[in-house]
C-alpha cells in the first residue's frame, strides 16, 4: 500500500459542518421548538421575542460547535497506519495499523450525491463499525483514499470517468428493474404499522391524543365496536393491511436495492446499490468467513433466495454481513458462492437434530408465548385477535426439526434452519475460530445440547448454531470440528 503524498493531516470537506447540521436539523429544530414552548408556558417573563432570541443564541452556539468539531477533526494515511484525531475539549487519537485496513467503502446520500460528496468507511477487522469513519469528503478524495489503501498510485479523475467504465471488472450479478419490482412486491413488510404508531406518537401530542388514549377509547367503546364489526369489515381491514404491507415492502426494497450490481476484479467483489443513499462496498474474497443463503416464506416458495457473506471486518449492515445477491435463483446463488470461494451447499448430505428438539420447541415457542399472549388479552381484551398466532407457533414447533439439519462436508460445515424463513450456512473449516457446546436447564433435562460455531468478525444473533443435538453427538461433533480446523 502507498501513503498520502505529503503525509500531512487532512480535514473533512468544508461543507461537512453544514451537511451535519442539515442531517440533524429535524431532531434539533424539534428540540428547540419544544424547549421554546415549555419556556413560554412556564416562565412568566418569557415573551415571544425573548424565546426567539434564546433560540437564535442556541442556534449560534450549535453552529460554533459544529465548526470547531470540523476544525479539530483530521485524518492521515501513512505507510504504517491510519490516524484519525478529533475532539474539541478532550482530544481522541485513533491509530489503525495499515495491515488491518482491508478496503474502503463509499456511501452517498441524496444530498451528498448532488454536492459530489461521500461518506468513507475504512474496512477493518475491528468490532466497531465506525472505527475508521470519515463522514464527509469529496467523491474524488474518497476514490483517492481507496487507491492509497490498495497500494495504487492516485490519479486525477476526469469528468468522463464513471463506475461503468472499469473494463477490468466482471459483472457477476445485477438486479434488473423488472426483478427489483417483483422482489418488492414479494417483500411483504409491516413497516407501515411502526410508521403509524410513530405518527400517532409524533403528531398526536399536538392534538392532545396519545396511543394510551386510543387504547382507553377502544376499551370504553368495546360494546359499540362489537356491534359494528362484521365479516365484511374484518375482511376489508385484512385486505387493507395486506395492501399496505405490499406497498411498504415495495418502497423499502426500491429505496434499498435500486441499481444493485455486483462485480469482480483482482480478488475483490464490489457492490453498488441504493436509491437515496448509494453505497459502494468492496469485499475482499480472502476475507470471507462464511456464506448464508436465506429464503423468505413467500420468495422461497417461488424459488428465490438471497446470498450474504460474513467478512473479517463485519459490515455496517444491521445483520453484520455483506449482501451479494438480495434476490436470485438457486443456480445464480451457486455460481456466486463459487466466485466467493465457498463450497456448494448440499442439503441432501445433512442429517436432522435430535427428536427431542420438538418438545423443547413446544415449551419455548408455544407454551411460553401462549402464556404471554394470554396475559396480554387478560389485561387488554380488545387484543384477542393476537391469539390467532398460536396455531402458527404450534406448526413452527412441530415442523422445526424437519428443516433443522447439519453436516460435516469434505470442505465445510453446513447448517440449515427455519420453517417459513429458511437459512443455509456454509462455513469453511479454515474459518472456524471457536466451537462451543452449551446447555440450558431444559436441554439438560432432555439430554441435548447446542453446538455453536464462531468465525472472525461474527455479529448479530443469526449464527450457524446446531440446536438440540444429543449430548454424546454434540461432544463428538465439537471434537470433529476442532480436528478439521
Amino acid at each position: 500500500m502507498s501513503e498520502d503524498a505529503d503525509g500531512a493531516p487532512r480535514r473533512l470537506h468544508p461543507f461537512a459542518p453544514v451537511l451535519n447540521i442539515l442531517r440533524n436539523a429535524p431532531s434539533n429544530v424539534a428540540g428547540l421548538l419544544a424547549a421554546g414552548a415549555v419556556a413560554f408556558q412556564s416562565i412568566e417573563w418569557a415573551s415571544p421575542a425573548i424565546v426567539i432570541a434564546l433560540a437564535a443564541a442556541g442556534g449560534a452556539i450549535w453552529l460554533l460547535f459544529a465548526w470547531l468539531a470540523w476544525r479539530r477533526f483530521t485524518y492521515r494515511v501513512s505507510a504504517d497506519e491510519l490516524v484519525i484525531e478529533r475532539g474539541i475539549v478532550s482530544r481522541h487519537r485513533r491509530s489503525i495499523p495499515r495491515e488491518r485496513v482491508q478496503d474502503v467503502a463509499i456511501e452517498q446520500g441524496l444530498l451528498a450525491r448532488m454536492l459530489g460528496l461521500a461518506r468513507v468507511r475504512f474496512e477493518t477487522g475491528g468490532s466497531e463499525t465506525d472505527e475508521g469513519l470519515l463522514e464527509c469528503v469529496s467523491l474524488e478524495e474518497a476514490r483517492r483514499l481507496r487507491m492509497v489503501v490498495r497500494g495504487g498510485e492516485p490519479r486525477q479523475r476526469t469528468a468522463s470517468d464513471t463506475e461503468e467504465e472499469e473494463p477490468e471488472e466482471r459483472l457477476l450479478y445485477r438486479l434488473a428493474p423488472g426483478r427489483l419490482l417483483l422482489f418488492g412486491l414479494l417483500s411483504f413488510s409491516m413497516l407501515w404499522v411502526a410508521a403509524l404508531f410513530g405518527a400517532v406518537e409524533l403528531f398526536g401530542g399536538m392534538f392532545g391524543a396519545e396511543i394510551a388514549d386510543l387504547a382507553d377509547w377502544i376499551e370504553d367503546s368495546e360494546a359499540e365496536l362489537r356491534a359494528r364489526i362484521t365479516v365484511q369489515v374484518v375482511l376489508g381491514l385484512v385486505a387493507l393491511a395486506v395492501v399496505l404491507g405490499v406497498l411498504s415492502g415495495l418502497a423499502r426494497t426500491v429505496v434499498r436495492d435500486f441499481g444493485f450490481r455486483l462485480t469482480s476484479a483482482e480478488g475483490r467483489l464490489r457492490r453498488v446499490a441504493g436509491l437515496l443513499r448509494r453505497s459502494e462496498t468492496v469485499v475482499a474474497i480472502r476475507r470471507i468467513q462464511l456464506g448464508l443463503v436465506r429464503r423468505g416464506g413467500l420468495t422461497g416458495a417461488f424459488g428465490w433466495g438471497a446470498l450474504a457473506v460474513q467478512t473479517l471486518g463485519g459490515s455496517n449492515d444491521a445483520s453484520g454481513r455483506q449482501r451479494l445477491a438480495p434476490f436470485a435463483r438457486r443456480e445464480e446463488i451457486a455460481e456466486l458462492m463459487a466466485e466467493a470461494g465457498l463450497p456448494a451447499f448440499e442439503r441432501l448430505a445433512l442429517r436432522p437434530v435430535s427428536w427431542r428438539h420438538v418438545p423443547r420447541a413446544m415449551v419455548h415457542h408455544v407454551l411460553l408465548p401462549a402464556l404471554a399472549l394470554g396475559a396480554a388479552v387478560f389485561f387488554f381484551p380488545p387484543a384477542w385477535p393476537i391469539l390467532f398466532l398460536l396455531p402458527f407457533l404450534l406448526g413452527g414447533a412441530l415442523l422445526g426439526r424437519r428443516f433443522h439439519r447439519y453436516g460435516l462436508l469434505p470442505e465445510s460445515f453446513q447448517v440449515a434452519r427455519g420453517v417459513l424463513s429458511q437459512q443455509d450456512w456454509v462455513v469453511p473449516y479454515g474459518r472456524i475460530q471457536t466451537v462451543t457446546v452449551r446447555q440450558g436447564p431444559l436441554q439438560r433435562l432432555l439430554g441435548v445440547a447446542t453446538v455453536g460455531v464462531d468465525t472472525a468478525g461474527a455479529a448479530g444473533l443469526l449464527r450457524p448454531d446446531v440446536t438440540d443435538v444429543a449430548e454424546a453427538d454434540a461432544v463428538a461433533l465439537a471434537r470433529e470440528l476442532i480436528e478439521r480446523v
